[in-house]
């Protein structure tokens, strides 16, 4: 702060254009341009399950017979991290398709923010 850096909270980054930010604030709506030559981007890392939701209330309703017979959450889905760990997800996910649930040991991931607690 010493050095002029503005730290901004509660806004989202609505467009970019290589030399100015136009932000909304999360609290008013209200936008406001702020001149930036680059960006560093902090975001939540909370996981994108709704495709797996969706399929899974399918297979619970049975709606058709073309669902997959098995349905498992995976990389960013499970818990978002680096791009190392989805690759290594779906590779061991491979690995380990016909292998049963307790023979499928626990592979610790980053802890994923839970705004419903």
């Amino acid at each position: 702060m010493e050095l002029g850096v503005e730290i901004v909270t509660a806004h989202g980054l609505k467009a970019y254009d290589g030399s100015e930010a136009l932000l909304t604030c999360g609290f008013t709506g209200r936008e406001r341009r702020i001149a930036a030559d680059s960006l560093v981007l902090v975001t939540a890392r909370q996981p994108n399950d709704a495709l797996y939701l969706a399929l899974s209330e399918r297979m619970d309703a049975n709606a058709d017979n073309a669902l997959p017979k098995t349905l498992r959450r995976i990389g960013d889905c499970e818990a978002p991290a680096i791009i190392a760990a989805a690759v290594y997800s779906g590779h061991r996910y491979a690995r380990e398709l016909d292998a049963p649930e307790s023979n499928r040991p626990e592979v610790p991931h980053d802890r994923v923010f839970d705004d419903t607690v």
